[in-house]
């Protein structure tokens, strides 16, 4: 039975819409018929029991390429990685990692832009636990600003299921720079010759105040006194240079 090859994991507002885009473009890579299929992260049709995969081959036209599957949410939705796993072991797993302030802020701003969320930024990050409530609620995936930024446990979830030699962690900059020294990478990660010449848009999706705003001074050091740790061991284990994240610097971007 074919199986997808290559997962693109997360993080959510870290830049994998674009490298979506440019490794798609690739010939012997196959899109699937959406971006995300947000399969192995479904706790409503699907018999975890028994799964039945065959839905899965709707999603693509060639047995013949490499499949890929670009879901962020599996790499913080606490059952996926494993499931994906039991799926197939040998499978390629990417994900791209941005600072986790930066990160909390863009996905409140698409929240906010998709009229979803009704907090301002200060009360929607302190009020997440108890607004969430379940860990794989409907809450779960909306209102995780700040759960989500937690890496070190994430990174140290994917390293447990599968050999170092599957996994390749990005950092969003090097996605959004369109870097080809970080595509050949990448390609030869897949073992697959280097894409075709040319550069994917940028196709983060920002709501319109990410554009002009950023997180007060207050909320910058209630999510910093929260994250540096965490960042710091999540640097140690996978080799990400964090150096210049404004969690560890402790310079916030201004408007």
């Amino acid at each position: 039975m074919k199986k997808i090859d290559v997962f693109i994991c997360g993080v959510q507002k870290g830049g994998t819409s674009s490298l979506h885009s440019r490794m798609t473009d690739h010939p012997r890579i196959a899109a699937p018929t959406r971006k995300e299929l947000h399969f192995f992260d479904d706790e409503l049709t699907v018999d975890w029991d028994d799964p039945d995969y065959r839905p899965i081959d709707a999603f693509f036209d060639s047995t013949a390429k490499m499949w890929i599957d670009s879901t962020p949410i599996y790499c913080f939705w606490p059952p996926a990685m494993e499931r994906i796993a039991t799926y197939n072991p040998g499978a390629k797993i990417i994900v791209v990692f941005r600072d986790p302030i930066e990160r909390a802020w863009s996905h409140w701003c698409m929240e906010h832009a998709r009229g979803l969320e009704r907090q301002g930024f200060s009360e929607a990050i302190r009020s997440e636990t108890s607004r969430i409530g379940m860990a794989l609620s409907r809450e779960a995936r909306i209102y995780s600003y700040v759960g989500r930024g937690y890496y070190h446990g994430q990174a140290e979830r994917i390293l447990s299921l599968f050999p170092r030699e599957q996994v390749l962690f990005l950092q969003a900059e090097d996605v959004w720079q369109d870097d080809d020294f970080r595509m050949r990478e990448i390609m030869d990660f897949l073992g697959l010759d280097a894409p075709p010449n040319g550069t994917a848009a940028h196709l983060m999706r920002r709501g319109d105040l990410e554009d002009y705003r950023a997180p007060s001074a207050e909320d910058f050091r209630f999510l910093r006194d929260r994250y540096l740790a965490d960042v710091r061991e999540f640097s140690a284990l996978t080799g990400i240079d964090v150096s210049r994240w404004p969690t560890v610097t402790g310079r916030r971007h201004q408007a």
